[in-house]
């Protein structure tokens, strides 16, 4: 399989990070729970992660990459989707440096 360079640090960026950097699709947006807008969309799969892709209008731009969550962080199963994840990574973290763009 070939990949495509791997993710950037922008690419890892929260939602409430985007918002505090002043990220114009975020700037005015009332999160509601801050703890969920702090956390990133991880997929048990990329199958998984490929469904939502192609059915929410809204990501089907966004990129899939694989990373190791095993080492920081704390992640919890959210949502209706068993397959998806909140991953909260802490200050700091650099795990995006070690992953692997599928798309």
């Amino acid at each position: 399989m070939d990949t495509v360079p791997p993710s950037s640090e922008e690419d890892t960026e929260s939602h409430l990070e985007l918002k505090l950097r002043g990220h114009p699709r975020y700037k005015n947006r009332d999160f509601g729970d801050p703890c969920m807008a702090a956390g990133y969309s991880v997929f048990d799969s990329p199958t998984s992660a490929a469904k939502v892709l192609r059915f929410a209008k809204a990501l089907r731009t966004k990129k899939l990459a694989r990373v190791d969550v095993t080492g920081s962080g704390v992640m919890k199963q959210t949502g209706s989707n068993q397959g998806h994840f909140t991953w909260w990574r802490p200050l700091g973290d650099i795990s995006w440096e070690n992953s692997e763009s599928l798309t």
